[in-house]
């Protein structure tokens, strides 16, 4: 996607599913690592968005998911 075009992605199964994304110009695969380890770390949503925030992003609507 272009810059500042809102989207999501999500896997609506059950089934494990894979992700292939290319980030030009490199530097936003930080993002990644940095959110896995705050997912795994259970941290708070709050801490989840500064993430967010820091890689230029931001919440945009209802969760994917209830």
């Amino acid at each position: 996607m272009p810059r500042e075009i809102p989207h999501v992605w999500a896997n609506p199964t059950n089934s494990e599913a894979k992700l292939l994304l290319v980030c030009q110009p490199g530097g936003f695969e930080k993002f990644f690592d940095e959110m896995g380890k705050a997912i795994v770390d259970k941290q708070s949503p709050t801490q989840m968005e500064q993430i967010m925030h820091k890689y230029g992003m931001e919440t945009v609507g209802p969760p994917v998911f209830p």
